[in-house]
């Protein structure tokens, strides 16, 4: 595997890509305060810490973050034309925020249900979705999130698009994509 020094990259694609290494060894305070160096405004850059933040456990924090990435100002409707990643990376947070229903219409604003990530994402929450006792089902068909928290056994969101018709991104994407396809998701009562 090439380390990003041996890629030859943009100066934000370096960013990230390093910001994505030293996240992939865990070290995610040390990749979040990497992407704070740039006073780029650059998207990508946005969407890789609102991954660090959600892989830290900081969801209202990376929620508030893709909030603000992906969805028209001022409408409940997500912008025309970013990144289907970004969409996915903000349904999960929801997701693992114990938003339910703001996952689900997250995912379903999304106009590409076919690339890799909404379909991840997607059987991930239906996993999750199955579930609860018929009680919160119930309450949550009423309007009211169950009290269940999602666990996932992989580290949650997307840095690099796994359809990416870049060769170096797509091989990461498709890399992460591959390495937990076939872990569970587990939901706890909390």
């Amino acid at each position: 595997m090439q380390t990003s020094q041996q890629i030859n990259h943009g100066p934000v694609e370096m960013i990230i890509l390093e910001s994505y290494e030293l996240a992939e060894r865990g070290q995610l305070e040390e990749a979040l305060a990497h992407l704070a160096q740039t006073k780029s405004k650059d998207d990508r850059i946005r969407n890789a810490r609102g991954v660090c933040l959600m892989r830290l456990g900081r969801y209202d924090d990376a929620i508030s973050l893709f909030r603000s990435l992906v969805m028209e100002l001022g409408t409940p409707n997500l912008r025309q034309g970013i990144p289907t990643i970004f969409a996915t990376n903000f349904a999960l947070a929801l997701l693992l925020s114990g938003r339910w229903s703001g996952c689900q219409e997250a995912l379903g604003d999304i106009k590409d249900r076919h690339h890799s990530s909404v379909i991840h994402t997607k059987s991930i929450f239906d996993q999750w979705l199955s579930k609860p006792g018929w009680l919160e089902w119930l309450n949550w068909k009423l309007g009211s999130d169950p009290s269940m928290v999602v666990k996932l056994d992989f580290p949650p969101g997307e840095f690099f698009d796994p359809m990416s018709s870049s060769t170096d991104e797509r091989r990461r994407g498709l890399a992460h994509h591959v390495r937990y396809r076939d872990n569970f998701v587990h939901a706890q009562r909390a």
